[in-house]
């Protein structure tokens, strides 16, 4: 999952498919492929992170991890940019430069890979 909200990440990136979640007149377009499977990782990483709390023997040891909040860090652009939307009914105001800053935000995702791979893992390390 985290592969694929990468790839996404990248692939909204492009020209071509700018504003691709947008219809014409401006409304959000709750069936865009892209919005749909964004959609899809994001209950995915919300799910996991809200198990892991529920299932970890010390919760503030569970809230001060780095890799916890990377994964919580990860989740606020969409949500915040969903509310946005659902509230305003319109992406125009969605996509207001003032929120710009949180999809960058999105790219600490690369750090929820550092789970999976060795030297990933020894990047993160302070040298001693």
């Amino acid at each position: 999952m985290t592969l694929v909200a990468i790839v996404l990440l990248c692939l909204e990136t492009l020209p071509r498919f700018d504003k691709s979640d947008c219809l014409s007149n401006g409304k959000p377009d709750w069936q865009s492929p892209f919005f749909v499977v964004e959609s899809i990782c994001h209950a995915w990483f919300t799910f996991e992170l809200v198990i892991r709390f529920v299932s970890c023997p010390s919760k503030p040891a569970f809230c001060r991890d780095f890799k916890t909040l990377v994964d919580a860090t990860a989740l606020i652009p969409y949500y915040v940019t969903l509310f946005n939307m659902l509230a305003a009914g319109q992406c125009s105001s969605a996509d207001h430069l003032s929120l710009a800053f949180l999809r960058v935000i999105r790219l600490v995702r690369i750090f929820k890979l550092t789970k999976h791979s060795l030297g990933l893992q020894a990047s993160t390390q302070s040298i001693d």
